[in-house]
């Protein structure tokens, strides 16, 4: 029985692994939890802006629901990250997704992607060409 539910245990491990790989990848986001789970350590990659940066769920200051977000020490911010970004953070959990859109924007060079068809299934998103 105990071999049973280790191997279940496994396999939704697993599950979890390649779901978070696949969200780091759609995203260019890295998430580290520290211990104890409350606070990850994140990391925002575009081609040539990084932007790192801790998300606390519970964090001191805050009310029941509020995240807590801080820029890693020395960050610099990069360009196109607004200001209020380079400043430590509570807000409501609702606006977490509005948040990381701004990183992301910032990361990314504020531009959107281009589609531009192409003959190949193996073309670049981020090209103009």
């Amino acid at each position: 029985r105990l071999a049973a539910e280790n191997a279940q245990l496994r396999a939704q491990l697993e599950a979890l692994e390649h779901t978070t790989a696949i969200y780091m990848t759609l995203t260019g986001v890295t998430v580290r939890l520290e211990a104890g789970g409350q606070t990850a350590t994140c990391e925002c990659r575009g081609e040539e802006r990084t932007h790192a940066f801790t998300v606390d769920t519970q964090p001191e200051d805050g009310d029941e629901g509020e995240i807590g977000y801080a820029p890693a020490p020395g960050a610099v911010g990069c360009p196109g990250l607004p200001d209020y970004l380079l400043d430590e953070l509570i807000f409501e959990r609702e606006q977490a997704p509005a948040l990381l859109v701004k990183v992301m924007e910032a990361v990314g060079g504020g531009k959107a992607p281009q589609h531009t068809p192409r003959s190949s299934r193996r073309s670049s998103i981020m090209s103009n060409a």
